[in-house]
């Protein structure tokens, strides 16, 4: 996002949709795969489908959000913010995934 936000050339914006774009086809299927394995057996089901619900929501809301930022400040602006949420929400990602997904085994030197 943060590239394509700076992009003022036709070379930078077609590397930024590749960078967006391997990002994307990468870290959806990880983000299902944590989904599934913080469901208990019998709620996988359930957990994918909540995950793809939010995850069309998000697509939906930010859209709109967005757009309305885009008429008012220009693609560059949104571009840019989107790259700020997505560092924020990064951020916030590893404090709460990594703080809760200790290993049991490993705490008691069990391997």
């Amino acid at each position: 996002m943060l590239l394509l936000g700076l992009a003022h050339s036709p070379a930078l914006f077609l590397l930024s949709g590749l960078v967006c774009g391997l990002g994307y086809g990468a870290l959806l299927p990880c983000f299902q795969t944590i989904a599934v394995q913080a469901a208990n057996v019998h709620r996988r089901a359930v957990a994918i489908a909540t995950f793809f619900v939010l995850f069309d929501l998000g697509y939906g809301v930010g859209s709109y959000l967005l757009g309305v930022l885009a008429s008012s400040s220009g693609y560059s602006a949104v571009y840019m913010i989107s790259a700020i949420i997505v560092a924020f929400t990064a951020i916030i990602y590893f404090i709460l995934h990594h703080k809760r997904n200790v290993n049991p085994a490993i705490e008691h030197g069990v391997e």
